[in-house]
């Protein structure tokens, strides 16, 4: 017996050395291979010693304690003891398994390494990480595939052995009807039936029999780009197959698996590579980031959500949740959040047209529509929008980067909702005879455009969804599916990109302005004076009448300079830039003070430091030694990023008051609409009280309510209370009118 050196042994643990057994493990066997060790197995398949003297047909398991005491009683144990070390398991059943060496047929890929590796030079991964690493690793580490397993089922290995060792693997059953010497096409090529054929071998006539050996499934798999077709033998085969698939789609597991049997196959075979690209997807895990496990109890059922929630939202929180090869967090609250978020917006979107389009019998066909081009500027956006929208999913799904797609989806719906039927509601109420007619025909036609152009885009995300869309929205019957329409394209000429920077930039102010309301609790139903504003340099048009309806201003004001509305000063710390400057920071506070404190605040906010002159040179400051104070003009809110600001008088005299309160109780009238079960065009009577103050706006009210008249007496009928914004404590009551 010798020592020789391992990497895999440490002096670490135990005493430093182990036995070699080549037959019962693959470190075993490489080293003994180098140092030129026998392959010895005293195992059968049972796991039971074959011929080992005392130790023949014991289990290798129960016989370790018996291997112990012989050792102690012949005098050659030091010790024994207990050692715990990671063992391979039955993944069905937990009994331990132990590696055991036999004779396999193997395809020699580790030769055709080079051809591998170039053929992944070509093909797109999803994530790309994974080319060059777990993909890439295993192709330069590529070791011949063991082909064959010792199973009843599967594909036969087919090849033929004779008892003086000749081999004959036969590529067809017209070949081996060839060897046979007789018709054998109509016998079923698996077990039992393919092993009853036998030949003379060729080389020396003794009994060829078939081997027992079964092929490795995977192999299957990697075949199935032909065997799908029965390519080359099934008529029409050769015209089907062809190579590459555009992309393949499975979880990370199968880059050792499916994705590499596909391209060991086809590359060796035909000179292919088998897929142009291929999304690996993460795993599904339970809510504590487990994998889903039966024996762990914590595994979702599938059918339970599609029961209780349904395919499309499942389908659009698998894509909107996060990047697919990422693991993926499962539950009905993620999927409910999901769901809230873009489909539930989107129906609520699409109810809103349906609504109004019913009660205004709206005909997209309609003569009277006028021409996009002829539309109002809020069309136009969103014509715009849309286009831009059906770039951006075209691009990410093109680059199969479905989260992205999904994304810009979502986004567009939230636009479609949170902006433009927000902004444009009142344009839908054509029973309104104040009204454009042709104005609420174009806002009508604008947002029918755009929920036909998502439910295209819908489509490979959510397709019940999209299909009843797009049935109702264009009047279609089932042979003109949503699935059978071409991928929308843009419809604009693209004229209208400065619109779209307008209204980013007025949606900014927009924001801003609502969140300077929200510090200074104010709500966005009390009107103001003014809003002022600053803007970032080199901005659009200012869509200023939009900006004031949206903020609930008179109007908006636009500042020459962010230093109108703000006033900035720079406090050095003291405690950083003392031990740094020494006596030189004594400096620094009027340095600060003498400099342009906005200009310094630009620098700071892009990450950049700041220059003083001091004694005995230039020093830079960053942002970490400096802490930046922020004060707004007195009497206003104040909401800044960067250099855009809004500032909102917070003046409110009697008549803005009044106005405010005009808001409030339309709004609560409106609810009690909908707590009465009445439908949007239905005509009510009103009769209000404690709001004596609003009766000049009698006809204002009647209008945006659709009252037929208006009271400011209850009398004897039953009100219900109405909790003002000021405090105070009105009440309403109302009946449908005759």
């Amino acid at each position: 017996w010798r020592v020789v050196p391992a990497g895999f042994v440490s002096a670490d643990e135990g005493t430093g050395l182990v036995h070699i057994a080549p037959a019962f493990g693959a470190d075993d066997w490489a080293l003994g291979r180098a140092e030129g060790l026998p392959v010895l197995n005293p195992v059968g398949p049972d796991g039971r010693f074959t011929d080992a003297g005392w130790l023949t047909g014991r289990s290798v398991r129960e016989a370790n304690e018996e291997i112990v005491a012989r050792l102690a009683a012949d005098g050659l144990l030091v010790r024994a003891e207990p050692y715990l070390h990671s063992y391979p398991h039955c993944w069905r059943c937990g009994t331990a398994l132990i590696y055991w060496g036999k004779p396999s047929w193997y395809v020699a890929t580790s030769r055709h390494k080079q051809e591998l590796l170039d053929a992944n030079e070509t093909v797109t991964w999803r994530p790309e990480h994974i080319k060059h690493g777990r993909f890439g690793e295993w192709l330069a580490n590529n070791i011949d595939w063991s082909l064959s397993r010792d199973r009843y089922w599967g594909t036969p290995l087919p090849v033929w052995r004779c008892e003086s060792g000749h081999a004959r693997c036969v590529g067809s059953l017209a070949e081996l009807s060839e060897l046979v010497g007789r018709d054998v096409s109509g016998v079923d090529p698996h077990r039992p039936y393919i092993d009853e054929v036998t030949f003379a071998c060729p080389d020396c006539a003794l009994p060829a029999r078939r081997v027992e050996a079964v092929i490795d499934a995977w192999f299957d798999s990697g075949s199935m780009p032909a065997s799908q077709w029965g390519y080359p033998y099934a008529p029409g085969s050769e015209k089907a197959f062809r190579l590459p698939a555009d992309f393949v789609c499975e979880a990370v597991d199968q880059t050792r698996g499916w994705f590499y049997s596909l391209l060991a196959v086809n590359t060796l075979v035909f000179s292919s590579v088998p897929y142009r690209a291929v999304l690996s997807l993460g795993h599904l895990v339970d809510a504590d980031s487990r994998k889903m496990s039966k024996s762990l109890g914590n595994v979702v059922d599938p059918w339970s959500i599609l029961d209780t929630r349904g395919a499309d939202p499942l389908r659009w929180w698998m894509f909107h949740q996060g990047s697919p090869w990422t693991s993926t967090r499962t539950s009905f609250e993620a999927i409910d959040a999901s769901t809230s978020d873009v489909l539930m917006t989107l129906w609520n979107t699409w109810s809103f047209f349906s609504t109004y389009a019913g009660l205004n019998r709206f005909d997209p066909d309609d003569p009277a529509v006028p021409p996009r081009p002829d539309r109002p500027l809020f069309d136009r956006w969103l014509e715009a929008r849309v286009d831009s929208a059906v770039a951006d999913v075209t691009t990410a799904l093109r680059d199969y980067q479905p989260l992205q797609a999904a994304n810009a989806l979502g986004q567009l719906v939230d636009d479609l909702s949170n902006w433009y039927v927000r902004c444009n509601r009142r344009r839908f109420w054509r029973t309104d005879p104040n009204l454009d007619q042709a104005d609420g025909l174009a806002a009508h036609a604008a947002l029918h455009d755009a929920l036909v152009t998502v439910a295209l885009l819908l489509a490979p995300f959510c397709p019940f969804l999209a299909e009843r869309m797009w049935s109702q929205l264009t009047g279609a019957g089932e042979e003109a599916s949503v699935h059978l329409q071409r991928w929308p394209g843009p419809t604009s000429d693209g004229a209208d990109t400065d619109l779209t920077a307008q209204m980013d930039l007025a949606r900014h102010l927009v924001s801003l302005g609502r969140a300077g309301r929200s510090q200074a609790g104010v709500k966005v139903r009390q009107p103001l004076r003014r809003a002022l504003v600053a803007l970032p340099p080199d901005s659009p048009e200012l869509l200023a009448a939009l900006v004031a309806e949206e903020l609930n201003v008179d109007e908006v004001v636009v500042a020459d300079r962010i230093g109108e509305l703000l006033s900035f000063e720079l406090v050095p710390d003291f405690r950083v830039l003392g031990p740094r400057l020494g006596e030189r920071v004594k400096e620094v506070r009027p340095a600060l003070a003498g400099a342009d404190a906005q200009a310094l605040v630009s620098e700071l906010e892009q990450g950049r430091p700041v220059r003083l002159e001091l004694s005995g040179g230039p020093v830079e400051l960053t942002a970490d030694e400096v802490e930046v104070r922020v004060r707004g003009r007195e009497g206003f809110a104040v909401s800044r990023e960067g250099t855009a600001a809004v500032a909102l008088d917070l003046d409110i005299d009697d008549e803005l008051r009044t106005r405010g309160m005009l808001r409030d109780v339309i709004r609560q009238v409106q609810s009690l609409r909908r707590d009465a079960g009445l439908e949007m065009s239905d005509r009510i009577e009103l009769w209000l009280s404690g709001v004596d103050e609003l009766r000049p706006h009698a006809r204002l009210i009647a209008r945006e309510v659709l009252a037929a008249r208006v009271e400011f007496s209850a009398g004897e009928r039953p009100a219900v209370p109405l909790e003002l914004d000021d405090g105070r404590t009105a009440s309403a009551a109302l009946t449908r009118a005759p």
